[in-house]
């Protein structure tokens, strides 16, 4: 696999979902800044990539490059910013025109929350979106969902044809929506830019004031693990007073794969390289990430390993009691289909292999041949891989 042609330099925090960050926190417009970080002034550099959903999380281990302009903070952007969390921090059941009636549909029982739940997800989704709407229930299973929605599809449907109703709106009553010029787009990419950049560096001045020297670890970090581990029991100790999560993770194998792969796209917005200059690329050689973000990922796999345990014990027990009532006593272990069973039961992969294969595809890598004209598609590349 091959590094793209142009890059720069990204945070490695969760970047899965927008919304999830909005709705945490809200913006205020203040001396101070976003929660006391220092507001720019004319003087200061406030810059970054076009992506504004990397940038948040982004660890800065040289300074951001742009090609826009500098842009001025934008209060009215701000203010729609704020209105725009608000909405969707606010109760999905609080705000209910009409309280929704319990029913039974088949076997199942929908309370009025679920219902409210489940129309606000539709509306927020849409309809054919069921995992997420499963997601906001909660209480459902996506089958119950999908039944319920089909319901409501087809009692809509059958009162557009036969109802007398004019209380539906049909596509016709819908206004066409109005085209949004190019100079309004930039005027809003400019302004969420600054909310973007400002909201980095509140990420970075918490992060320092946190974890000090180790708020952005870096290759420098990984070699002082590394040092450590190397002096024996007293190193270890070290390092679990002052970054446990490295006890377990390996620091330097995840900058190395953040600088080769998840941050390694052909597309130069979502490639760390894009962010600095290369004379910073030949000196940084990697990518930095957050203490925070380091000892989240150290929670999840903790998590998860536990949860695989315990799944993996419970099958283990369930089979050596079957064994025992039927007089046929097997050895008290966990073999390999306890952990298969609790893989199943978890809806994990049994083997990393598939995620591996279908990589380059998903972060978007540009991969070669003998040569980097030889691009090869990422059909070949899952063949090869497969």
């Amino acid at each position: 696999m091959s590094h793209a042609s142009s890059s720069d330099v990204e945070g490695v925090r969760n970047t899965d979902s927008d919304e999830s960050d909005l709705s945490s926190s809200t913006y205020t417009n203040s001396d101070q800044g976003f929660e006391g970080a220092p507001m720019p002034t004319q003087t200061s550099e406030i810059t970054g990539g076009n992506s504004r959903k990397r940038k948040r999380s982004a660890s800065q281990d040289v300074i951001y490059h742009s090609s826009r302009p500098r842009s001025s903070f934008n209060t009215k952007y701000l203010r729609l910013l704020n209105e725009t969390i608000t909405e969707v921090n606010q109760s999905v059941t609080g705000n209910q025109e009409q309280v929704l009636s319990s029913s039974q549909y088949g076997i199942t029982r929908w309370s009025s929350e679920e219902k409210a739940l489940l129309f606000c997800g539709i509306e927020r989704y849409g309809r054919g979106n069921l995992p997420a709407i499963t997601t906001l229930v909660a209480s459902k299973s996506e089958p119950e969902v999908h039944a319920y929605v089909q319901r409501l599809q087809e009692a809509s449907n059958k009162q557009h044809l036969f109802g007398e109703s004019t209380t539906l709106i049909s596509v016709a009553d819908v206004p066409a929506a109005d085209e949004v010029s190019l100079q309004c787009c930039a005027e809003i990419e400019q302004a969420a830019d600054t909310v973007s950049a400002l909201q980095q560096k509140v990420e970075e001045h918490r992060e320092k004031k946190r974890y000090r020297k180790f708020w952005r670890l870096n290759q420098q970090s990984a070699d002082w693990v590394k040092k450590r581990f190397r002096e024996g029991e007293e190193g270890i100790e070290r390092v679990k007073n002052e970054l446990p999560a490295a006890e377990i993770l390996n620091l330097e194998a995840f900058l190395k794969l953040s600088t080769n792969i998840f941050m390694n796209s052909a597309e130069p917005e979502d490639n760390w390289r894009s962010y600095v200059s290369k004379r910073d690329v030949q000196r940084t050689k990697y990518p930095a990430i957050f203490y925070t973000a380091f000892q989240d990922l150290h929670n999840v796999a903790l998590s998860i390993t536990k949860r695989l345990i315990q799944s993996a014990l419970f099958f283990a027990m369930s089979r050596l009691r079957a064994s025992q009532s039927l007089r046929h006593p097997s050895k008290q272990a966990v073999k390999k289909c306890d952990v298969a069973a609790a893989l199943d039961v978890l809806g994990m992969e049994h083997s990393a292999r598939q995620t591996w294969v279908k990589v380059a595809r998903r972060c978007k890598l540009g991969v070669y041949g003998k040569s980097p004209k030889d691009v090869l598609s990422y059909d070949d590349v899952e063949q090869a891989l497969a």
